[in-house]
C-alpha cells in the first residue's frame, strides 16, 4: 500500500518492479545544503 501512494503522490517507486508510467527517481537532480555554527571553525 505504501508503495501504491508513493507511485500516486511522486511518480516513482523505491521498492518492487517500476512500471512503464514511473518516473526515474536516480534522473532527478537534488540540491543539498550544510548548515552549520558559524561561530565554529570551518571543518577540514
Amino acid at each position: 500500500m505504501g508503495e501504491d501512494a508513493l507511485r500516486a503522490l511522486c511518480g516513482s517507486v523505491m521498492e518492487g518492479r517500476p512500471e512503464p508510467g514511473d518516473v526515474d527517481a536516480y534522473a532527478i537532480a537534488l540540491h543539498g545544503f550544510l548548515v552549520r555554527d558559524r561561530t565554529l571553525p570551518v571543518p577540514r
